[in-house]
């Protein structure tokens, strides 16, 4: 991975990791900030302690 030290770095990482510029990526500059925002959201949520998103079903009995 190159050196990514600032956000606009790291917007040009990602976008060359799609293919950019072989490949002609059609998003707005809005679109890939709201995705970096989420990535990171998601990472500061669940990267600490190495969570994972997991859903449980519980079946109720009637003696709950």
């Amino acid at each position: 991975m190159a050196n990514v030290t600032n956000r606009a770095d790291f917007k040009t990482y990602c976008l060359r990791r799609l293919g950019f510029p072989v490949i002609e990526i059609n998003v707005d500059d809005d679109q890939v900030e709201d995705r970096i925002d989420d990535a990171l959201q998601y990472y500061q949520d669940y990267h600490f302690d190495g969570l994972q998103k997991v859903y449980w079903i519980k079946i109720l009995d009637g003696n709950d």
